[in-house]
């Protein structure tokens, strides 16, 4: 065989083998030459690549599928009333905040971390995931073996976040009186701009930018 055609339709050692390979839908069949313990069961199992929550949703109500990854934590209750048993297990569906730590002022650790500490992740597991989620200590779950837990603690926490943030003097509030910088860059859909210190009052720190709006929206 090919190298082509074993990229096209590998070949492994389990119970079932491919029969087909498209890019919206997976056929496998039994694998004749399998000789381990655990022989194939289905005479055909087919896997459709439907990526969009609403169509994978729409599938499992319309019996067209039999089993269901990533399940909207917001539908769980509908496929339950219509009889589908639902399971939630660890997983590795990790959301995570990238920083450019070439420019400034990302290049500071302490940045980042007042970054971190400002977001309040519980609530956005409890608003945006309907709670069907966990706290990310590290890029593995608790339930991995290679688990450890981090040394630094991450956790929500206003003060610490808004203490860090004027005490390394790296964002303020766009407009503020004698702070007039170029701008390094804003939230999509958010009025405040992160901007670098360029300039202000002898000794008074500048205001949180961004991160002021994240700790605090009352000011507004």
């Amino acid at each position: 065989m090919s190298e082509d055609a074993l990229k096209a339709k590998p070949i492994g050692s389990g119970p079932y083998k491919y029969e087909a390979i498209s890019a919206t839908e997976i056929t496998a069949v039994p694998n004749e030459h399998y000789n381990g313990k655990t022989p194939a069961k289905a005479a055909t199992l087919k896997w459709s690549a439907l990526k969009d929550d609403a169509a994978r949703l729409s599938a499992a109500l319309g019996g067209s599928i039999d089993v269901m990854e990533a399940v909207p934590a917001a539908a769980q209750d509908q496929l339950k009333a219509a009889g589908w048993n639902v399971e939630a297990k660890p997983g590795y569906g990790n959301p995570f905040m990238m920083f450019n730590t070439q420019k400034a002022p990302f290049d500071k650790p302490e940045v980042r971390r007042a970054f971190i500490k400002a977001i309040d992740k519980q609530k956005l597991i409890s608003s945006a995931l309907n709670g069907q989620a966990v706290e990310a200590k590290s890029f593995l779950p608790e339930a991995n073996p290679a688990y450890k837990k981090p040394a630094t603690d991450l956790s929500y926490d206003k003060d610490a976040a808004k203490e860090a943030a004027r005490r390394c003097r790296c964002f303020r509030y766009d407009g503020q009186p004698g702070h007039d910088g170029p701008p390094v860059g804003s939230l999509p859909g958010s009025p405040d701009q992160v901007r670098s210190r360029s300039s202000g009052p002898e000794g008074q720190p500048p205001a949180d930018g961004f991160l002021g709006s994240l700790l605090d929206r009352d000011r507004r």
